[in-house]
C-alpha cells in the first residue's frame, strides 16, 4: 500500500495573547504540554529573528512506534530545552537538545503526550503521562518513578495540573477509557473522580463564567462539549452531530468574558459562551411580620454565539491568537476538506487555503522570523515520510534566541529552525538547494 506523506506549514507572524495559564516556572521559549498552555491556545508569544531562507531540517530521531506530540521544556536546569513524547512502542522519550536521548522509561502500553508540571510549587519539574496500560505515571526529571495510578481504562489523552484550591500545591486532571475524570493531589492519590459516561479529551482550564474559578472543559466522542463548574460541579453541555476535540477558552473579542472555541465532526467551528438568565420569580412572604421579597430564578447555560461551517469533519483543536493586533483574535484551524482557514472573533471567514492533503493535527502559532507583519505572510512546506496526525511545538531548544519546530509524523520525530546556508563545491554529486526544498507562498498557514 502506497503511503500518503505528511506535509508541515509553519504561520509567520506577530501575535499578543495574554490571559493564557501556563505551568509555573516555564519560559516563553518552552512548550510544556500539548497545545502549549492550559486553555490550549495553540501560541507562543517567544520570538525569534532569522530570515525563513536559512530555515532547514536540523535532525530526525526514530523511535520503535509511532510517537505522539513532542513537548520541549528544561526538566533538567542545563539552560537546554529536553523534548518528550510518547510512543507506541510503550516508551516515554527524553532527548537532549541535539535530538539525541538522554533517557526512556519503560511503561505497559502505548504511551500518550507527557506534560510537565511543577506540582509542588518547589522549582523541581515533574513529567505526567498517561499509557495504554491504564495507568497514569508520575516521573521526577531524571526518569525515576515518583508513583503511578491505575483506572479501569486505557489513557490515550494527555494529563494536566493546576490549583484548584488555591493551596500551594497542583492538582491533577486527567480522562480515562473508563469514561470518567479523575482528579488526584501531586502525591498520586485520589481527591475525586465525575462519571463522564463516554470517552472524553484532554481537559482544558479557564474560567468560563467570570467567578474567579477555574472551570474544566472536555470535547468527547457522544457529540457534547462538557463544562465543569468548580467547586460545585455542576456541569453544562453542548450539543453538535458530530465528536468534538479538544476545545479552546481565549476571549476573542476582547470584552474580557471568555469564548469557548471548538470544531466538531460535524464540519462546523463554534464560538460559544456562558450565558446567565432569568426564568420568571417567586414571591416569598413571611407569615409573621408580611414582609414579602421576590427571588428571581436564574437558569444558566453555554449558548452558541456563532458557527462556521466547513465542507468536511474538523477533527483537531483550532489555535487563537491576535493576528492583525486590532485586540481581537481569529481563529486557527483546519478540516477534513483538504483546508486550513483563518476566521474572525464575528465567525467571518477571513482566509481559506487549500492544502493537498486532510488537515488531521493542530496549528502551532508562533513568530519565527522577528518580522511583526499583521499580513501578507509567508509559508514553507516540508514533506514527512508519513501523515501529520498530532500538533507540533514551538521552543527555542538550545536557547540560542532562535526557535525551533518539532514534528511528529509516525515514528520519527523532526526538528526545524535555524541552519546557516553555505556552498558545499564538488564535481561529483549533486544535492537539492534550499530553493527546492523550502516552498515559499505569500500566505499565513
Amino acid at each position: 500500500m502506497k503511503k500518503m506523506n505528511g506535509k508541515i506549514f509553519i504561520a509567520l507572524t506577530f501575535l499578543l495573547l495574554s490571559g493564557v495559564i501556563v505551568s509555573a516556572g516555564v519560559m516563553d521559549s518552552d512548550w510544556p504540554m500539548i497545545y502549549h498552555d492550559l486553555a490550549h491556545t495553540g501560541f507562543s508569544n517567544a520570538t525569534s529573528n532569522f530570515s525563513m531562507d536559512n530555515m532547514d531540517l536540523l535532525s530526525t530521531f526514530e523511535a520503535q512506534g509511532k510517537i505522539s506530540a513532542p513537548i520541549a521544556i528544561d526538566i533538567n536546569n542545563d539552560d537546554m530545552a529536553e523534548i518528550l513524547f510518547g510512543s507506541s512502542d510503550n516508551n516515554l522519550y527524553v532527548l537532549n537538545s541535539n535530538c539525541e536521548e538522554l533517557w526512556t522509561y519503560k511503561a505497559g502500553g502505548a504511551v500518550s503526550t507527557p506534560a510537565v508540571f511543577d506540582l509542588w510549587n518547589n522549582t523541581k519539574l515533574e513529567i505526567l503521562f498517561g499509557s495504554l496500560d491504564n495507568k497514569l505515571y508520575a516521573l521526577d526529571a531524571n526518569g525515576t518513578e515518583i508513583w503511578v495510578y491505575e483506572t479501569n481504562g486505557s489513557i490515550t489523552t494527555s494529563p494536566v495540573a493546576v490549583n484548584l484550591d488555591n493551596s500551594p500545591n497542583l492538582e491533577i486532571l486527567f480522562v480515562s477509557n473508563d469514561e470518567n475524570l479523575y482528579v488526584l493531589n501531586p502525591h498520586g492519590k485520589k481527591l475525586w473522580d465525575y462519571p463522564l459516561f463516554t470517552r472524553a479529551t484532554t481537559p482544558a482550564i479557564g474560567d468560563i463564567n467570570s467567578d474567579g474559578k477555574l472551570d474544566i472543559l472536555l470535547g468527547s466522542i457522544n457529540n457534547r462539549l462538557y463544562v465543569i463548574d468548580l467547586p460545585d460541579l455542576r456541569i453544562w453541555s453542548f450539543q453538535t452531530s458530530g465528536d468534538v476535540p479538544s476545545p479552546v477558552v481565549a476571549n476573542i473579542d476582547g470584552s474580557g468574558d471568555p469564548e469557548i472555541l471548538m470544531g466538531s465532526g460535524d464540519g462546523h467551528l463554534y464560538s460559544l459562551y456562558y450565558r446567565e438568565y432569568e426564568r420568571g420569580s417567586v414571591r416569598r412572604c413571611n407569615e409573621f411580620t408580611g414582609n414579602c421579597t421576590v427571588e428571581h430564578i436564574k437558569y444558566s447555560t453555554i449558548a452558541k454565539d456563532w458557527d462556521y461551517e466547513t465542507f468536511d469533519g474538523i477533527v483537531s483543536t483550532p489555535a487563537v491568537a491576535d493576528l492583525d493586533r486590532d485586540g481581537r483574535k481569529e481563529i486557527i484551524v483546519g478540516s477534513r476538506d483538504k483546508a486550513l482557514y483563518i476566521i474572525s472573533n464575528t465567525g467571518k471567514i477571513r482566509k481559506r487555503y487549500s492544502i493537498n492533503g486532510r488537515v488531521l493535527s493542530s496549528p502551532a502559532i508562533a513568530d519565527l522570523d522577528g518580522d511583526k507583519k499583521p499580513e501578507g505572510f509567508r509559508k514553507w512546506s516540508y514533506e514527512t515520510d508519513d501523515v501529520i496526525k498530532e500538533p507540533p511545538a514551538v521552543a527555542d531548544l538550545d536557547r540560542d534566541g532562535n526557535l525551533e519546530v518539532l514534528l511528529a509524523s509516525g515514528n520519527k520525530l523532526y526538528v526545524f529552525g535555524y541552519k546557516s546556508l553555505h556552498i558545499v563545491e564538488s564535481t561529483t554529486t549533486t544535492s537539492t538547494t534550499l530553493q527546492q526544498l523550502l516552498q515559499l507562498h505569500q500566505s499565513v498557514l
